[in-house]
């Protein structure tokens, strides 16, 4: 059931999401590498599942987000989905803020706020770069994290939900491998050696994959 503060939050990110659709609704412009994410979106719909020589991160959770959306409206409008992950990354910064820091919940709201309106991050929004997709599983691995830790790890789910919010992670950039990784050395120095297995396996598993499996780009050789 959920709590009075987490309403409040749910309903500011509802207000802050329609305060900015307009905006996003109406960009027209690339940044950066939006070129070649857009042609690779096209690529999907068409069935063709391959990256794109100049497509650096892994991307396929993205580019699978993307694919759904396209079907619903058009990929002229990719800022839209992003700015959905963007307002869901609001909701998570406040509620970690809230309720794990322990801090008021206007205080939590304001550095929500602040998150979401940094420079960086709104300018990323009005894109479809993949920085906001990675911080969305980072921020939700976060959270999942200091629930369990809140609860002592009492129940298997807990690190079934971190090792696919991992995997998923993986899927939007590379680096998310920093989170199986950080895990795994958060356990070995508690000395819980189960969980400390489970996640630098995991890391293992996953860069192995990266390094031997993975069909590589051009662009992810640099």
């Amino acid at each position: 059931m959920l709590t009075r503060k987490t309403t409040t939050t749910l309903l500011a990110s509802a207000f802050l999401f329609l305060l900015l659709l307009l905006l996003a609704w109406q960009i027209d412009f690339f940044q950066k590498d939006d070129w070649v994410f857009h042609k690779n979106i096209k690529m999907f719909t068409e069935r063709d599942f391959s990256l794109d020589d100049w497509v650096a991160p892994t991307f396929y959770v993205q580019g699978m987000l993307a694919l759904v959306f396209v079907k619903l409206f058009t990929l002229e409008k990719l800022p839209v989905l992003t700015l959905i992950i963007s307002i869901g990354n609001f909701f998570l910064a406040t509620q970690i803020l809230e309720r794990f820091f322990k801090l008021s919940l206007p205080t939590s709201l304001l550095g929500g706020i602040l998150f979401l309106f940094n420079p960086i991050v709104l300018y990323l929004t009005w894109g479809f770069m993949s920085g906001l997709y990675f911080l969305f599983f980072c921020l939700l691995c976060v959270h999942l994290f200091l629930e369990a830790k809140e609860q002592s790890f009492s129940s298997k789910k807990h690190f079934l939900y971190l090792v696919v919010v991992c995997v998923t992670g993986f899927f939007v950039r590379q680096v998310a491998l920093v989170l199986p990784l950080s895990l795994g050395i958060y356990f070995f120095l508690k000395k819980e050696i189960r969980p400390a297995f489970l996640f630098t396996g995991l890391f293992l598993v996953l860069y192995s994959y990266l390094q031997y499996l993975f069909p590589k780009t051009y662009a992810m050789q640099f």
